[in-house]
């Protein structure tokens, strides 16, 4: 969510300086835009992350984060709402909308497994195949006059 709403500030800075829609993002501006996201996240988020995985016992992250120790977390939500609005756009998508719409993009098809054997199978059997050249060792002199060569 923050993330996002780095992106929005920044599309919205850019129509403001330019008056037109701005350019597509680069890389160093995706890697600038996370570091400021990063910055944040909050002991609050951390720790809610952790407890939505339930792979600590109860009570465990307690004993090392005071739920006083941050201020309640911000309605990101609601901030991208309201950059959305101040956005030049006809028809623009609420930010729930927004926060999902990369939720179904796939960066990258996960093999089945009938592919991953496959793919192991055609490893071992190009493994055995060099296995099979079998290669006659030098001699001593046949050795030295190799490394003479060098």
């Amino acid at each position: 969510a923050h993330y996002k709403k780095v992106f929005c500030e920044d599309r919205i800075d850019a129509f403001d300086t330019m008056n037109e829609l701005p350019k597509s993002i680069n890389i160093k501006d995706a890697i600038n835009f996370m570091s400021t996201a990063w910055e944040n996240v909050t002991k609050e988020t951390i720790r809610n992350c952790w407890m939505k995985t339930s792979i600590l016992p109860e009570g465990f992250l307690d004993e090392y984060l005071n739920d006083d120790s941050e201020p309640a977390v911000v309605d990101v939500i609601g901030e991208i709402q309201d950059l959305i609005e101040q956005l030049p756009l006809d028809q623009p998508m609420d930010a729930e909308e927004y926060m999902v719409i990369d939720d179904n993009v796939i960066a990258r098809e996960i093999p089945t497994d009938e592919e991953i054997i496959s793919i192991v199978k055609n490893c071992e059997s190009n493994e055995s195949d060099d296995g099979d050249l079998e290669t006659e060792p030098l001699s001593y002199a046949q050795a030295i006059t190799f490394v003479d060569g060098i």
